[in-house]
């Protein structure tokens, strides 16, 4: 038997997990963008890569409750703010 049966696992991921988690991902979808970027746009393994690179964000997106920090728009990315009162 193993040694672990009786303890029990934690229903969630601590949050030192959960930044190597999302470290981890980041390199991992890297490497799929680079495969991806060798094989034309309509083949059958750059639909697989791209399905596999989504269901990594959703992974992160699901365990962490925010979306990958390498997908959001940069913070200075805003449209001017347009004061009728002027």
């Amino acid at each position: 038997m193993f040694a672990l049966m009786g303890r029990k696992r934690p229903k969630q991921l601590s949050e030192l997990e959960h930044i190597q988690l999302v470290e981890q991902t980041r390199i991992f979808c890297r490497a799929l963008n680079d495969m991806s970027s060798r094989v034309a746009p309509d083949s059958d393994d750059y639909r697989a890569i791209t399905a596999l690179n989504h269901a990594a964000l959703t992974t992160v997106k699901v365990i962490t409750g925010q979306p990958a920090p390498w997908i959001l728009p940069p913070m200075g990315a805003s449209y001017p703010i347009c004061n009728h009162d002027e």
